[in-house]
């Protein structure tokens, strides 16, 4: 008799303990699919995924851009700074590029090295101490024709176009690429390194 009056006992309380969680699943549902009451909005600012030598992928947002340039912000501190899908500068790197002039553009002083064509752009580029700051010879390389690529979830056929990069005074050499919109020319993925530190960086624009 004591045994099965203990037994009701635990039975009741197993009971008891259940219908506050029956309560709590029948507000729970009654309130519906979030996501479905509340329609989803675009974020308001342009992203970027970025990748460090094939590391864990990070995200900046587009803080501003002004005569062109891009100034990229991620939660960590770092920053970029792009002109035409082209990193020219950064912030919080070990070793970060400060800037990246063209010197034979308008206005500019042409600095070739000795073996660069009147095809190649020399840059200034002024990297954090105690690295020197070198030039740096850019030599245009292909174009390849539109394909199908993957990226931030979705696919779109994009033309591809590489450039070759020389650092004269180290003899280091190493080839950029950027995949673009053929129509409109939008630089959406890039992969490149910078002069002086030894990452390969990959960009892609988030939609």
């Amino acid at each position: 008799m004591v045994g099965r009056s203990l037994l009701l006992l635990v039975a009741v309380i197993i009971l008891g303990a259940c219908r506050p969680a029956e309560r709590i699943r029948s507000a729970v549902d009654a309130g519906g699919d979030p996501q479905a009451l509340v329609e989803r909005i675009p974020l308001p600012y342009t992203q970027i995924r970025v990748q460090i030598n094939g590391g864990t992928p990070g995200r900046l947002f587009l803080a501003q851009t002004k005569a062109g340039v891009g100034q990229w912000v991620g939660s960590d501190g770092l920053r970029l700074w792009t002109r035409e899908g082209r990193i020219i500068a950064t912030e919080g790197f070990r070793g970060d590029l400060i800037n990246m002039h063209r010197l034979d553009a308008p206005g500019g002083e042409s600095l070739h090295s000795a073996d660069a064509g009147p095809e190649s752009r020399s840059y200034y580029v002024q990297l954090e101490a105690p690295m020197d700051d070198v030039i740096v010879e850019v030599w245009p390389g292909q174009l390849h024709p539109a394909t199908p690529v993957s990226f931030g979830g979705r696919v779109e056929l994009l033309a591809r176009y590489t450039e070759s990069v020389h650092v004269p005074s180290t003899g280091a050499r190493w080839t950029n690429e950027y995949w673009f919109v053929p129509e409109t020319g939008h630089v959406v993925i890039t992969r490149q390194r910078l002069p002086g530190v030894p990452y390969d960086i990959r960009i892609e624009q988030l939609p």
